[in-house]
């Protein structure tokens, strides 16, 4: 079986463009972000649902680094830390929730 990388690097872009403009701080944009389940869903693959969780999740919170840099009045590297383990546990918990059974995968999405 061939994986098709131009599928897979669509739906990454799609989803870094998703977390991006819904969580741009503009509340009239925030149903965009329901685009991220729909991807999640799309993808053929574990690799691919990995990548496009990591791009959700890390360009919805591109704001946490130097959100905890202000409040803690410290260095960016706790906030990078931080912002890195967040998304390690977000892009865990959609990887393990995807099967192949592309049937199956509506009514596993909610659960996470």
């Amino acid at each position: 079986m061939r994986h098709n990388w131009g599928w897979s690097t669509l739906l990454v872009i799609a989803s870094l463009g998703v977390g991006t403009v819904a969580w741009s701080g503009h509340m009239l944009l925030l149903p965009v972000a329901l685009g991220f389940p729909v991807f999640w869903s799309l993808s053929r693959t574990r690799s691919t649902v990995t990548l496009v969780s990591a791009a959700y999740f890390l360009s919805a919170s591109r704001g946490l680094p130097q959100g905890v840099a202000t409040f803690y009045a410290a260095d960016i590297w706790p906030g990078l830390l931080l912002w890195l383990a967040a998304s390690a546990s977000f892009v865990a918990v959609h990887a393990l929730l995807w099967t192949k059974d592309a049937g199956r995968r509506p009514t596993r999405w909610p659960r996470s």
